[in-house]
């Protein structure tokens, strides 16, 4: 009973998890996050159905042209996250308000980890030993 209870609670704490909370345990530690707010991509079928028969420039379809601006979108974000993260690394590029943000971030990404890595780990390593073991109730054998 204390292993079901304990399982369940693990349970309801990672679940209880949204998925911001997700992106900054997986974060790295040191590094400020920030959620991406541009919000291109939340509704691709409805720009696909709009797209769909329609010719841009070229003869291209604009599927295509939506394609490359996409992927020129994406090597733009990652040239700016990686010149963020080599700017950010340092101390003295941080404001006051970034680095009290940060010390936010990282005393949740403590909680983030205590609920995954400990918690919710160790109730499902339990769990695991008890099914792998032979445990004899009376005269048989669990499976």
């Amino acid at each position: 009973p204390r292993l079901a209870s304990a399982l369940g609670d693990r349970l309801e704490e990672a679940e209880a998890l949204t998925e911001e909370d997700v992106a900054l345990y997986g974060s790295p530690r040191g590094v400020l996050y920030r959620p991406d707010s541009a919000g291109d991509d939340k509704k691709p079928a409805e720009k696909k159905k709009k797209a769909a028969g329609r010719k841009g420039k070229g003869g291209t379809s604009l599927e295509d042209e939506e394609w490359e601006a996409q992927v020129k979108r994406d090597l733009a974000k990652k040239k700016k996250a990686a010149a963020a993260a080599s700017s950010s690394s340092s101390e003295k590029a941080l404001t006051a308000a970034d680095k009290e943000e940060l010390a936010r971030q990282t005393s949740r990404r403590d909680e983030l980890a205590s609920v995954l890595d400990r918690g919710l780990s160790r109730a499902l390593a339990a769990v695991r030993s008890l099914c792998e073991s032979d445990i004899e109730v009376g005269n048989s054998c669990l499976p």
